[in-house]
């Protein structure tokens, strides 16, 4: 399951070489596509579902649940689900993971800029927005924001519309949310689904925690 129609195209490249292994691509959002996957499905036995990496944290706890919830209406009885997510860590090791010395993080954040100039006939310049990031530890997440350096007029032609933007101005980029191992079964739990195992992993502080839909 992926938005990306090229992403799709390359894993089904790669996995034809393994003969046993039989794909089915949904070019859709995560919810949809897997609910149009555990639902499609044709053969009878226990289906399980990878959501791996941390993409759990770029959902709101609401979205969380409600993606989970989903989910969990879309599985029958005795499906699982493997679900990646990322632990909460000390405030400077979380800083430093989004605010790398290299500045890739920074570079990536900037990019949303860059594709508004190229797609929307934006005219925003890079050079004047700082790459912020802040840990708020009441919300568990990482807010990662632009900062203007100074006032400036942006126009967004493919919009329509212009905006001003004051020097200090935040545009807010991204939210990532961290987790504690038993928040994380809460989080199934109140989806319908029970815990069978979880791992952590202590140096990375990550979980994969395997959850059975209950019936």
């Amino acid at each position: 399951v992926d938005i990306s129609r090229a992403a799709l195209a390359q894993s089904e490249l790669t996995l034809a070489a393994h003969r046993a292994v039989t794909l089915h691509a949904h070019e859709a959002d995560y919810e949809t596509g897997v609910r149009e996957a555990l639902r499609g499905r044709r053969t009878e036995g226990r289906a399980l579902v990878l959501f791996l990496g941390s993409n759990i944290g770029n959902l709101s706890p609401d979205e969380a649940d409600r993606f989970l919830q989903e989910l969990r209406r879309a599985c029958r009885p005795g499906d699982r689900l493997l679900l990646g997510a990322d632990l909460v860590k000390p405030e400077a090791e979380l800083l430093l993971a989004y605010d790398d010395p290299l500045g890739l993080t920074a570079a990536f954040n900037k990019n949303v800029l860059a594709r508004l100039n190229r797609e929307l006939d934006a005219d925003f310049d890079l050079l004047e927005f700082d790459h912020c990031v802040e840990w708020n530890a009441a919300a568990s997440r990482i807010e990662v924001y632009l900062v203007s350096r100074a006032d400036q007029l942006v126009c967004i032609r493919g919009a329509g519309c212009c905006s001003s933007i004051d020097e200090g101005e935040r545009i807010w980029t991204e939210s990532s949310y961290k987790y504690e191992p038993a928040g994380i079964a809460e989080m199934g739990a109140r989806a319908g689904f029970t815990v069978c195992q979880q791992w952590i992993e202590p140096d990375s502080r990550f979980a994969l925690t395997l959850f059975e839909s209950e019936s």
